[in-house]
């Protein structure tokens, strides 16, 4: 009969090599999701569409971008340090209380606005020998 101290050590083991698989899984899952490597561009869509690019490398100053649609306002700022909105007429601003833009993009469905970072596809080529 094995001692506890050795069954213990074996349930930690085993404890440690599911989370490292959990882990492992979940960034693969969110690479492939997202679709390739987050970049330093902000892309500002109104109604699906790109209608604003802006790389964050290239600001010396805040920047603010003012969509409007149908008579509704929305402000996003655009700096080095981040990006949100600044200012939305929609009803519940929801968009304006999500804060700083990260991995999920700031959506204002009222007014069919979304702020996001743009993604490189995945290189066909990890490295290249010169």
């Amino acid at each position: 009969m094995k001692s506890r101290t050795e069954l213990n050590r074996r349930i930690i083991f085993w404890v440690a090599v599911l989370a490292a698989v959990s882990v492992a899984g979940i960034c693969s899952y969110l690479l492939l999701v997202s679709g390739g490597v987050k970049s330093e561009t902000v892309q500002i869509l109104q109604n699906g569409e790109i209608i604003r690019e802006i790389d964050l490398r290239s600001l010396a100053e805040p920047v603010d971008v003012t969509v409007e649609a149908d008579g509704r306002l929305n402000v996003v700022r655009v700096s080095r340090d981040g990006v949100y909105m600044l200012e939305a007429d929609c009803p519940d601003q929801i968009c304006v209380r999500q804060g700083t833009l990260g991995a999920v993009p700031i959506v204002c469905l009222p007014n069919r606005v979304t702020v996001r970072f743009a993604y490189a596809p995945p290189s066909a080529v990890d490295a290249e020998l010169g």
